[in-house]
């Protein structure tokens, strides 16, 4: 009994439960802060450890000091009054009493403002964009991991049919901070953001997620998951299940099937692959390529690491869009053997249906790929390729419009995806949409893009006014800031060419640009020798086939042009479904043939050419081509039947917007000879002269003077 009254006189008693009670206070304050400034977990574990441990230590300073009027003391040495004992009596009692007057309107706080974990009445679907997951993993080496995590989150919502769920480029752009949580909503049209962090140690993950409303930042839904890095894609599916849930809307079937059981140290390889076939580096490629085939030799069942293989094979290959140097068709048909074994091991593989879509592109089996790629959309709404590769696929089959509308939704979901505004941009001016590019413009600029993106679709849209120098300017400057990029140098290259400025393209390092240059200058044999072998490294690629059509049509080897057509063409049928390659509206080269035709007499064969190539472009008109390459080919299809009155129309309304300018190769094209001493025709060509020689006034060259032909080297 006397242990407990010195126990009470000492105040001891009082002490322990004060310090409960701020100890929880603190606990609470660190629970809220270390979250919201994304700090690691381990800090909540700190200050639980060091509250505990200071338990004890309070507990024995209680015992042996005493706070008195005269400051703290020993309690052995106080000289106590009960007047001072009962004010530090009172000090205890006030700290205890206020702590739990807090702890208890926070309970009640919590109690009326806490968002249920299930329901949110005033939610009916939306858009939702899942940003990163942080990486708190001890070393910090784990972002490819916390990458793959929230991929396969964004993957899970996305099969449901009335959420719209933000492409992964868009919203991975805002990996790093700067930006409320409001400024990314209004970027991403989205009303809510998924966020959290993974933290992955030993044989253990945690991962937490926390939904928030983007307009205010109010939480919505957090909850924490532990689990075993073998039970990691049931965990990713829980965390999805439980957005989907929170949102207490209708949004169709929910993904119930039990979580495929892979090998984790596969998985977790195949994530190190993904991250380095992202970056479009050929190092990186071929890396993640020799990554690939270990988890395949390991794993051979594992069906995601061979439908990312076959990608990787493919971007190998020395053809358009690709990265590599390896022959195109040796390329492709690797690749469509590791495609078909991903689709055997699993049908319903999203990736393996889309890499399947883009090699039947390759082989011109437009239908196939069509069918590839709506099923991988079916199968994963949100596969970014699979949208831009169907995009591609239908311009081939001249179903413009309906490209413009699967770009649109791309670009809707993915915004700050590169080549969803690219091209977009490039098939509304196409398709005579130049507002639908300003709208794409105001897009980027309102979410704050990378300046290429915007850039580029400005320099489009200049392109197609026949601002030529003013495009031209932009993308040397952009060249400077980002080096020799596809969607830099290819324009520029070309719109060097429009005004006559050969040497500056020929400086530009597309396979292209030597072959065009050596024509603009006229030296044949030079352009023709290029082209050849170009044809020949990439084993007859459909881009560079044109290349040499083209440059034999220009160089006026009629001879050498229709030897290749018949040794490569069943039919013209043939001729115009093979060659087609192109991000533009654009129509198969048929007027390369049927010029040769036409100087040679075979007028037979050229009839056969003039009435496909009308009907091509009939089916481009109706389907909505209104641009430059179409009306050329209506003045040069006209032009050979004799019609000049239709002629000058057609060049009449291919010079519309760009102010009377067509171009340099024009005074070149077989269109001259063909309308001879037309007065209108003349006129014309004096125009388009002018226009070429303001453009070229702008950067500082001197007026464009047609080379003479030149049949030597």
């Amino acid at each position: 009994m006397q242990f407990w009254a010195e126990l009470r006189r000492r105040n001891v008693a009082r002490v322990a439960t004060a310090y409960c009670v701020v100890s929880w206070l603190v606990i609470q304050v660190v629970s809220t802060m270390v979250p919201a400034l994304r700090l690691p977990d381990y800090i909540n574990t700190i200050f639980a450890v060091g509250l505990l441990l200071g338990f004890p230590v309070a507990l024995a300073l209680a015992w042996v000091f005493d706070l008195t009027p005269d400051g703290i003391v020993r309690t052995a040495g106080a000289s106590r009054t009960g007047e001072d004992q009962l004010r530090a009596v009172r000090r205890l009692d006030t700290i205890v009493i206020l702590g739990l007057i807090i702890i208890g309107g926070l309970l009640i706080w919590e109690r009326f403002t806490e968002a249920p974990t299930t329901q949110t009445a005033p939610l009916t679907g939306g858009t939702i964009a899942v940003l990163p997951f942080d990486d708190l993993s001890p070393l910090g080496d784990q972002r490819y991991f916390a990458d793959g995590v929230s991929e396969e989150i964004l993957n899970a919502l996305a099969t449901q049919s009335t959420l719209t769920v933000t492409g992964r480029t868009s919203s991975f752009m805002f990996r790093e901070g700067g930006r409320t949580l409001r400024e990314i909503g209004e970027a991403l049209g989205a009303s809510m953001l998924l966020e959290g962090s993974v933290r992955k140690q030993g044989e253990s993950v945690r991962i937490l997620a926390r939904l928030v409303r983007s307009v205010d930042g109010a939480m919505l839904w957090n909850e924490t998951f532990d689990g075993r890095l073998d039970d990691i894609f049931a965990v990713q599916e829980a965390v999805a299940q439980q957005v989907i849930n929170t949102l207490a809307v209708n949004l169709g079937k929910a993904r119930t099937e039990p979580a495929i059981a892979r090998p984790f140290d596969a998985y977790d390889r195949y994530l190190r692959a993904r991250e380095l076939v992202t970056l479009r580096e050929l190092p990186a490629m071929e890396e993640a390529e020799q990554l690939l085939y270990e988890i395949i030799e390991l794993n051979p069942d594992y069906a995601p690491p061979r439908a990312l293989l076959s990608l990787a094979t493919r971007l190998l290959a020395a053809s358009p869009g690709a990265i590599g140097r390896r022959p195109v068709n040796e390329s492709v048909k690797t690749a469509i053997e590791h495609a078909e074994s991903a689709l055997q091991l699993d049908p319903d593989l999203a990736d393996g249906h889309a890499i399947r879509g883009l090699l039947y592109l390759d082989q011109k089996q437009l239908l196939k790929a069509e069918v590839s790629l709506r099923r991988a959309l079916d199968t994963n709404p949100a596969h970014t390729n699979a949208r831009l590769w169907l995009s591609i696929c239908l311009t081939g089959k001249q179903r413009y419009l309906d490209a413009v509308r699967e770009l649109q939704l791309l670009f809707e979901r993915d915004p700050l995806f590169p080549p969803a505004a690219l091209n977009l941009s490039l098939i509304a001016v196409g398709t005579g949409q130049a507002d639908l590019v300003e709208q794409v413009i105001e897009r980027l600029t309102r979410a704050q893009a990378p300046q290429i993106s915007v850039q580029e679709s400005m320099t489009v849209l200049e392109r197609r006014r026949g601002d030529i120098a003013t495009a031209i300017q932009r993308l040397r400057k952009l060249q400077e800031s980002y080096g020799r990029i596809g969607p830099i140098i290819a324009p520029l290259t070309q719109m060097s060419l429009s005004i006559g400025d050969s040497a500056s393209a020929a400086q530009q390092p597309v396979p292209f640009a030597p072959i065009r240059s050596a024509l603009s200058e006229r030296r044949f044999d030079d352009a023709i020798d290029m082209a050849e072998n170009l044809v020949e490294a990439s084993q007859g690629f459909s881009a560079f086939q044109v290349e040499y059509l083209t440059t034999l049509a220009v160089a006026r080897r009629d001879q050498e042009l229709l030897a290749y057509y018949d040794d490569h063409f069943t039919d013209v049928d043939h001729f115009g479904r093979e060659l087609f390659w192109s991000f533009e509206v654009q129509l198969a080269p048929y007027w390369t043939i049927a010029y040769a035709f036409h100087r040679t007499g075979q007028l037979e064969q050229l009839q056969s050419v003039i009435e496909h190539w009308g009907r091509a472009i009939e089916t481009s008109r109706l389907n909505g081509a209104d641009n430059y390459d179409l009306y050329l080919n209506l003045a040069r299809w006209y032009a050979l039947q004799g019609d000049q009155s239709e002629v000058l129309a057609s060049l009449q309304r291919a010079g519309e917007s760009t102010r009377g300018l067509l171009g340099s190769d024009l005074a070149g094209d077989y269109l001259t000879e063909l309308m001879g001493t037309n007065s209108q025709y003349k006129a014309l060509l004096e125009k388009n002269a002018s226009r070429i020689d303001e453009e070229r006034a702008v950067l500082g060259l001197g007026p464009f003077v047609q080379a003479s032909a030149t049949q030597g080297k």
